[in-house]
């Protein structure tokens, strides 16, 4: 992983000198997100979106009149809900247990976009793989019945990388001279399992989010 990444960041540099003078951009956004995960056991019928939020750092350089690349860094939170009727006993009435499970993750990406449009405001597609650091796995387990629940911290039990793939459509419009807005619409899909070997299951993450950023053009 460590040798990934440092491939990546070389990636970045080489095409940033490459490209000085044909409009660097620097950016920040924010992605108010949906997400769950998608694992190999048979409770995917009691599985619910989660909502969360991602926020990070960008860079776009130029490759071509058409093609940037892009990079950065981000903090995403990830994970899912879990719904199902449940019961302590047998003489007891089933009840509703809630779940919640949630990831920090730290994330790199490397994209490829492509302007569908030209002009200063253009539509883009966005297509590329990123890797993923695991900061931290928690769980909320819901009461139920005398059991009060409880939150507790799963990290260990979760492998610290990950990697998927990133694809998004995107409209970008001017602010001012130097500054663009971005509204985009972006699919995380996750593509290893997160589950380290002794969990009895496979899971995987998947994050739908409305990206909202601005970038600087150097």
């Amino acid at each position: 992983m460590q040798k990934t990444l440092f491939l990546l960041v070389l990636t970045i540099l080489a095409f940033t000198v490459q490209s000085q003078d044909q409009g660097i951009k620097l950016g920040l956004h924010i992605s108010p997100n949906l997400t769950n995960n998608h694992a190999s056991h048979s409770g995917q019928d009691i599985r619910k979106l989660r909502f969360d939020f991602a926020a990070g750092v960008d860079i776009e350089v130029p490759i071509g009149s058409r093609m940037t690349l892009k990079s950065g860094l981000e903090y995403e939170g990830k994970g899912e809900k879990l719904e199902f009727q449940a019961t302590l006993s047998s003489a007891m009435p089933p009840e509703t247990k809630r779940i919640n499970i949630s990831y920090d993750y730290l994330q790199i990406p490397l994209l490829a976009s492509y302007k569908v449009s030209k002009g200063t405001t253009h539509l883009y597609l966005d297509l590329g793989p990123y890797a993923g650091y695991l900061l931290s796995a928690n769980i909320f387990d819901g009461p139920l019945g005398a059991y009060e629940g409880g939150e507790f911290n799963q990290t260990n039990e979760h492998k610290s990388f990950e990697f998927g793939i990133i694809s998004g459509l995107g409209l970008s419009f001017p602010i001012s001279d130097k500054i663009e807005g971005n509204i985009a619409i972006q699919d995380h899909l996750g593509l290893t399992n997160i589950n380290k070997p002794f969990r009895n299951y496979k899971a995987k993450t998947h994050t739908i989010g409305l990206r909202l950023g601005t970038m600087l053009r150097l």
